[in-house]
C-alpha cells in the first residue's frame, strides 16, 4: 500500500466495508479509507481516531460502526461506518496499550484487549447506545500480556 497510496507509514491492519465498498487501514496518520475496487483514497482520508498509534480495527455490521484501538492513548474510537464520524463518547478509556478487537454480532458485545494492564484484560463494550457502556465487571483480568481476541462462530 505505501506505493499505491505514496505513503511511507507503518500500517496497523485492515477490513473491508462491503455495504459501503471501502478499505479501511489503520495506520500511523490514523484511519485510511480506499475506495476497495479502484483503491484510490475517499474524500478526508486519513480521518482522525481520536488518539494515537492506532493499532487494530474492527467493523461492528449491527450498529453500523468500526472500532479503533488507539494503542498508544489507550482508548478505542467508535466511528458510524458511513461517515466516519465519531459517536457520542468516542473516543472511550480503556486499559494502557490496547492492541487488539474483537466484535461478536451474536452477543452484540465489543471486546478490547488490552497489553500491559494491571488490572488488566478484556474491557467489553455494550455498543447498543451512544455513549456506549462496558457491562458489570469490565474489565476481566486476563494477566498483564494479553493481546490478541478472536470471536468464534
Amino acid at each position: 500500500f505505501n506505493v499505491t497510496l505514496g505513503l511511507n507509514q507503518s500500517f496497523g491492519s485492515m477490513a473491508i466495508d462491503t455495504v459501503n465498498d471501502r478499505l479501511l487501514i489503520t495506520c500511523s496518520l490514523g484511519l485510511v479509507v480506499l475506495n476497495a475496487t479502484t483503491l484510490a483514497p475517499i474524500a478526508g482520508s486519513p480521518f482522525a481516531t481520536g488518539g494515537t498509534d492506532p493499532r487494530s480495527l474492527v467493523i461492528d455490521t449491527v450498529q453500523s460502526r468500526v472500532y479503533i484501538a488507539n494503542y498508544g492513548s489507550d482508548n478505542v474510537a467508535a466511528l458510524t461506518l458511513s461517515t466516519l464520524a465519531p459517536i457520542a463518547g468516542s473516543p472511550y478509556a480503556v486499559g494502557h496499550s490496547p492492541g487488539s478487537l474483537a466484535f461478536s454480532s451474536v452477543a452484540n458485545r465489543l471486546y478490547v484487549s488490552c497489553f500491559g494492564s494491571n488490572p488488566g484484560g478484556i474491557n467489553v463494550f455494550n455498543p447498543t447506545t451512544a455513549p456506549m457502556t462496558q457491562i458489570v465487571g469490565s474489565p476481566f483480568y486476563s494477566g498483564n500480556t494479553f493481546s490478541r481476541l478472536t470471536v468464534g462462530p
